[in-house]
């Protein structure tokens, strides 16, 4: 199901979130980035015997770096890049799975003649339980349209047809996302455990190289500061734990779908798609748990 089918408030919350996260992983980038610049220009006088002026220049620009890595910090602690992240993502994510539940007949959302209403009035107070998030989405998409026309359109079809378009459009399409993120987490894991493996070895190779005094120079310091950004960075991925609970939702939405697909009567189907949903929920809320903020 294409993101202009669904309601204002998905596309407009997942857009925001999107921003703020792309934003939050540039600020941390740019600081890890500046921790390196200054322990590499603080260095260099010790490698060199430089003349007093290049050394004082090198101190200036040093300081120079440093203020820029203040601004940093300030100005992610005020914009709260991570926290919109989150809110605007929960805001976009219930209002997707509003949508489904609305397709899906699910209550409230079962009887024909209030479904409407009632879908706006769920969506209206999802955006309201976060205010700080509404705050950032207003204005961010154009067509301000809650109930699509293809919603209604699944709505009103029939009973295979409504579980052949639910389980192509959002169980498949979740979980095949799910199993994509695993894959990439998992490789991302690999990636960054042997960058971090790799720099602390070239650390202790140039700390012997020193000590027998095959090299004037020692860049050991500076290899350990990159060592300890690559090791923040694929922190704040969380990759180790991404790679296990996508891999776990996964697999719990293929044996749901399996259940969906085993499915011939129009009473059963909501209890079903209900557990798919809830599945859905329950990831989402431990993602947002193991990011530890207070959202």
């Amino acid at each position: 199901m294409d993101r202009n089918e669904y309601p204002w408030l998905y596309r407009a919350g997942d857009r925001a979130s999107s921003e703020a996260q792309r934003w939050h992983f540039f600020s941390l980038r740019v600081q890890l980035i500046i921790f390196f610049l200054v322990g590499l220009l603080s260095a260099v006088p010790t490698w060199f015997a430089l003349p007093a002026n290049d050394t004082k220049w090198l101190a200036f620009a040093s300081a120079a770096t440093l203020v820029v890595g203040v601004v940093c910090v300030v100005t992610v602690r005020e914009k709260k890049y991570e926290k919109v992240w989150f809110d605007a993502r929960a805001v976009s994510e219930s209002a997707k799975t509003l949508s489904w539940r609305y397709m899906m007949r699910l209550p409230p959302f079962h009887e024909e003649q209030s479904a409407d209403e009632a879908l706006i009035d769920e969506l209206q107070e999802v955006g309201s339980s976060r205010p700080g998030a509404l705050e950032k989405i207003g204005g961010i998409e154009p067509n301000i349209i809650q109930i699509t026309s293809l919603m209604r359109k699944v709505r009103q079809s029939s009973f295979e047809e409504r579980k052949a378009y639910y389980l192509a459009s959002r169980l498949a399409d979740q979980r095949d996302w799910y199993h994509t993120k695993a894959a990439f987490n998992r490789t991302r894991s690999e990636l960054w455990y042997w960058v971090v493996v790799g720099t602390q070895v070239a650390a202790i190779v140039m700390a012997i190289l020193k000590a027998s005094g095959f090299i004037e120079i020692s860049p050991v310091g500076l290899l350990m500061t990159a060592a300890a950004g690559f090791s923040a960075w694929a922190q704040a991925k969380r990759h180790d734990d991404l790679k296990t609970s996508y891999s776990v939702a996964a697999n719990e939405l293929s044996n749901l779908g399996a259940k969906i697909e085993l499915c011939s009567s129009e009473t059963k189907l909501p209890a079903h798609v209900e557990d798919v949903e809830e599945a859905v929920s329950r990831e989402h809320t431990m993602w947002r748990a193991r990011r530890s903020i207070a959202l």
